[in-house]
C-alpha cells in the first residue's frame, strides 16, 4: 500500500536549505547497483521532480535496478548510454515523514521537510585548461559516469532559522542512512584513476570493483584517449 503524504505549502513549511554536502559520485557495477537496495534497507525512492499520483510517487526499486543494469550492460559493450535524468533523480529516504505533498487536483508533487539523499545522474569531462576531471551537466559536454549520491552536513528551515549539523544528529535517520551508503560505497568502489598522455589523474569519483573487467571498452573514455588505471 502506498503511503498517504501529508498535505502542504512552502509558505507554512517553510523551504529545506542545506550547505556543506557531501557528495559521492560513483559508476558502479549491476550487482553492486543492487546491493544499495539489499544491504540497506528499509528505505525508499521517490519522485519528487514532477507531479505524479499519489500512488506513483514511491519508486519501485526493481525498475530502477533494471534500467541501471541495462545501461551498464550497454557500457560493457562499448555502446554509449545515459541513465534516464527523471527516474534517477530520486530521493532517498527511510519514511515517508521526511516529506509532505502539494497537491493538484489528483497528482502531487513531494517537498523535504528535512534533509534527504539525493540521487542523481552523474556526468564527468576532462578539462585540458586544469589538468583535471569536472562534473558536467549532461552527456553532451561530458561522458555518463553512474550516479551522484548526495546529502548536507548543515541545514536549516527558512521558517525556523535554527541551523542544524544534521550529520552529527544520532536520531536522524536520513543522516544514519547516508553514513550507511557511504561505508557501503567505499566497500564497493575505490577511487576512479585515469591516464591522460601518460599522465595519472585522480578524479573525484569512484569506480565500483565490478566494472574493472569491462571499464576499458567505456565508449567516453575511449573517444577521448583516455585509459582507466585499475
Amino acid at each position: 500500500m502506498h503511503p498517504r503524504f501529508r498535505t502542504g505549502h512552502p509558505k507554512t513549511e517553510g523551504t529545506v536549505q542545506g550547505s556543506k554536502w557531501i557528495v559521492l559520485s560513483v559508476l558502479l557495477a549491476g550487482d553492486e547497483f543492487e546491493r544499495v537496495f539489499e544491504e540497506l534497507l528499509p528505505f525508499s525512492p521517490y519522485n519528487a521532480s514532477q507531479l505524479v499520483p499519489e500512488s506513483e510517487v514511491v519508486v519501485d526499486p526493481d525498475v530502477l535496478v533494471r534500467a541501471y543494469t541495462s545501461y551498464v550492460g550497454s557500457l560493457q559493450r562499448g555502446e554509449g548510454a545515459v541513465l534516464d535524468e527523471v527516474l534517477f533523480s530520486s530521493l532517498l529516504a527511510t519514511a515517508s515523514d521526511s516529506f509532505y505533498a502539494m497537491r493538484k487536483g489528483d497528482e502531487v508533487l513531494l517537498r523535504m521537510s528535512r534533509p534527504v539523499i539525493r540521487m542523481a545522474p552523474f556526468y564527468l569531462r576532462f578539462s585540458e585548461e586544469r589538468d583535471a576531471f569536472m562534473a558536467t551537466m549532461s552527456g553532451v559536454t561530458g561522458f555518463s559516469w553512474g550516479l551522484r549520491f548526495s546529502y548536507p552536513r548543515i541545514y536549516a528551515n527558512s521558517r525556523e532559522g535554527k541551523v542544524i549539523e544534521v550529520m552529527k544528529e544520532q536520531h536522524e535517520p536520513e543522516a544514519r542512512l547516508m553514513k550507511r551508503l557511504i561505508a557501503l560505497l567505499r566497500r564497493i568502489s575505490r577511487p576512479a584513476c585515469f591516464s591522460v598522455e601518460g599522465r595519472k589523474i585522480i578524479a573525484d569519483a569512484r569506480l565500483g570493483r565490478g566494472c574493472r573487467g569491462w571499464i576499458h571498452r567505456h565508449p567516453g573514455l575511449c573517444k577521448g584517449g583516455i585509459r582507466s588505471i585499475i
